[in-house]
């Protein structure tokens, strides 16, 4: 129950205050990558950041934008969803469409041209 408090916590802790960062281009062009740097949370080797998918057309269920907390392991090069909230408006304005909580196990960021690799550069400290 302490996590689940803490988490939305988290989530509406400057809710107004955010600023985006990064602006990491998918490969497609279909989406950009954003994060707030007043997030990042550290216990090396592990950070976690909130970050933005903006999309330039409407995806599932008219999704304009999305906030994902992640969680990064910068030693293993990997990222896990913690939780999700999709918007009906671009940079995470309009309506929620729905959020969740995640369990998701940990992935390899393997494909070093992603925008999701050069934002965990950027997280870890190893871009600026």
């Amino acid at each position: 129950m302490k996590k689940i408090i803490a988490m939305v916590l988290i989530m509406f802790a400057g809710e107004g205050l955010t600023k985006w960062e990064g602006g990491y281009e998918s490969d497609d062009g279909k989406m950009t990558l954003y994060f707030d740097s007043e997030t990042v949370q550290v216990n090396y080797p592990l950070f976690r950041s909130w970050s933005l998918m903006d999309f330039k057309e409407p995806i599932a269920n008219n999704m304009l934008s999305a906030k994902i907390l992640t969680e990064y392991d910068c030693d293993e090069k990997r990222r896990r969803v913690v939780h999700v909230i999709s918007y009906s408006g671009n940079q995470g304005e309009g309506k929620i469409l729905s959020q969740a909580s995640s369990n998701q196990a940990w992935e390899p960021i393997s494909n070093k041209k992603s925008s999701a690799y050069d934002l965990m550069l950027t997280v870890c400290g190893e871009r600026d």
